[in-house]
């Protein structure tokens, strides 16, 4: 893994995921996204798995800023559900 690229660290979040080892996907999402702000499919990662898990204020705030962020002509259906995840979870967006 080359420390320096943003979608790397999205795809080892993938893997750290289908582990079970959810923190650290959190963790390699979250550097992800620090990284470049519009990697929208880890922050579509972090939001969904974060409000899995349990961690409502950080996958509230991901998914918010992805509704935001993401280009709706790429990601609609994914803000569509990124949009019924907040609901769910007592979002405003």
């Amino acid at each position: 893994i080359n420390d320096r690229l943003p979608r790397a660290w999205n795809g080892l979040g993938v893997a750290q995921e289908q582990l079970g080892r959810h923190r650290d996907a959190l963790d390699s999402w979250q550097r992800a996204v620090s990284m470049d702000p519009e990697q929208f499919e880890a922050l579509l990662n972090l939001g969904t798995v974060a409000l899995d898990n349990g961690e409502r204020a950080l996958g509230r705030k991901a998914l918010e800023r992805f509704i935001a962020t993401a280009p709706p002509g790429l990601f609609a259906e994914d803000i569509r559900r990124a949009r019924k995840l907040l609901s769910a979870a007592g979002g405003n967006s």
